[in-house]
């Protein structure tokens, strides 16, 4: 695991992002696994966020050059940034809308 963050709209989600190129969802209620794994980077997954605004969806950056959107409720990805031609190492989010 390279990267977590708690879901600020759930008190009991917390997501990471890992070597294995994963993003795992777990509810802390119930640690016998992830809720969800979402698969898509091509390499290791160095950051994720939850929204600030939008309960549901989670970005992430990885290795493999890109930034991703993610919707936990429809288990996806919804936007992928690809244009960058180094490592994507960090991520953030405008409180404001």
């Amino acid at each position: 695991v390279l990267t977590v963050d708690w879901n600020k709209y759930n008190d009991f989600q917390v997501v990471t992002g890992s070597v294995d190129k994963t993003i795992r969802v777990f509810d802390l209620r119930n640690l016998q696994g992830p809720v969800q794994i979402l698969h898509g980077h091509q390499l290791a997954v160095r950051r994720v966020k939850t929204h600030p605004h939008c309960d549901n969806q989670i970005v992430s950056a990885s290795y493999d050059m890109s930034a991703k959107v993610w919707d936990t409720n429809m288990g996806q990805m919804v936007r992928n940034f690809d244009h960058h031609t180094e490592f994507v190492l960090g991520l953030d989010i405008s409180l404001f809308q």
